[in-house]
């Protein structure tokens, strides 16, 4: 797929996403939210087990997709990689994934799971207020019924992680 192409068809799927916010379930929303993020975020080729290795995603501590995050990766892959998702209760686990996703019940844990992922190339995304100036990558809120998001493109970096300019454009950056 071309960049123009892939630029469309990703402002296309932020704008339904977005619009849909209110006459929706919000965590298929975020699962939506999710998927894109791991189709515009690179990481480096020694954050994976071999060339066709999966792309983890993992939820700390208790799920609140309710299967909605099983639903929207199957079947799908980012940069031919295919997705897998779990929940996860202990921090130290945090190293084993490429994305993990810090509800707002998690929020606390988030300093402990920075800690256990340690310079491992890990994309920490989550929904409580402060998440990007705690340390998260990514921050998702509400915002006139629509959910938004917020990136700290500076603690991706350090993580080793590309942004893609498009999902950069789209979200609200934080410094």
């Amino acid at each position: 797929m071309g960049v123009l192409a892939r630029s469309v068809a990703l402002l296309a799927a932020v704008h339904f996403v977005a619009a849909c916010a209110h006459a929706s379930n919000e965590y298929g929303l975020k699962a939506a939210f999710l998927l894109n993020f791991a189709r515009y975020v690179e990481w480096p080729p020694a954050a994976f087990s071999g060339a066709d290795g999966p792309l983890r995603i993992g939820v700390a501590g208790r799920d609140p997709f309710d299967g909605e995050l099983d639903r929207a990766l199957a079947g799908k892959s980012a940069a031919g990689r295919p997705l897998t998702s779990r929940a996860f209760s202990d921090p130290s686990e945090a190293h084993g994934f490429h994305m993990v996703f810090v509800s707002r019940d998690q929020a606390a844990q988030l300093p402990a799971l920075l800690a256990a992922a340690g310079t491992s190339p890990v994309l920490f995304v989550g929904e409580s207020d402060g998440f990007c100036r705690a340390g998260g990558d990514i921050e998702l809120y509400l915002e006139d019924e629509h959910i938004r998001f917020r990136i700290n493109p500076a603690h991706s970096a350090r993580a080793g992680l590309a942004i893609s300019s498009k999902l950069l454009h789209l979200a609200t950056l934080v410094h």
